[in-house]
């Protein structure tokens, strides 16, 4: 489909498509269900501990939440979340080989906010993705809102309008038999 740059992009199988619309593709599964496979949680027994949409952190930097994703070399990447909660923590997008690629330190506090960073993938591999890791002291996040595109080659690249993947059923976003996608 032709989007609103003029630029010709991909759809998935069944995805509702729009000429000139800014097309908006969510990469996380599970965006909103944070205890679901897809999402590891490491340093259990430092305290880290997780509900579907709460992260509690200790002072521990081993503590981190993170879904691992496969970035092609030269893909670039908005990583944005909603959090409140306690405390401070870092988000971090994770290059292809697993080191960061950026990150953010976030201080938190009992009013919902959105923060997004942005990154150009340098290097291959499986082992990318996204996290939320302890700074060295504790928090709870409450985490709203999880979502990763891929913004290569357009003019725009601010974090779009949050898409969730994984929660709703048929029809989605109003995208038909696709989702993660509007």
């Amino acid at each position: 489909v032709t989007d609103w740059e003029g630029l010709i992009k991909p759809t998935l199988k069944n995805e509702a498509r729009f000429t000139g619309a800014r097309r908006v593709e969510n990469l996380l599964q599970f965006s909103e269900t944070l205890t679901n496979a897809a999402w590891t949680l490491t340093n259990t027994s430092g305290g880290a501990s997780r509900t579907a949409q709460q992260v509690v952190l200790g002072a521990n930097t081993a503590d981190k939440l993170k879904q691992a994703k496969t970035f092609s070399v030269g893909q670039t990447l908005v990583y944005s979340i909603t959090v409140s909660g306690s405390g401070s923590f870092n988000m971090i997008l994770y290059k292809g080989d697993g080191t960061t690629l950026t990150s953010r330190t976030i201080a938190l506090s009992g009013t919902q906010t959105r923060y997004s960073v942005i990154g150009t993938n340098t290097t291959a591999g499986a082992t990318g993705g996204v996290g939320i890791v302890s700074v060295g002291t504790a928090a709870t996040v409450n985490v709203h809102n999880i979502q990763l595109e891929n913004v290569h080659g357009q003019s725009n690249q601010n974090a779009s309008e949050y898409i969730s993947c994984g929660v709703l059923a048929a029809p989605y976003h109003g995208a038909g038999g696709a989702d993660c996608v509007k």
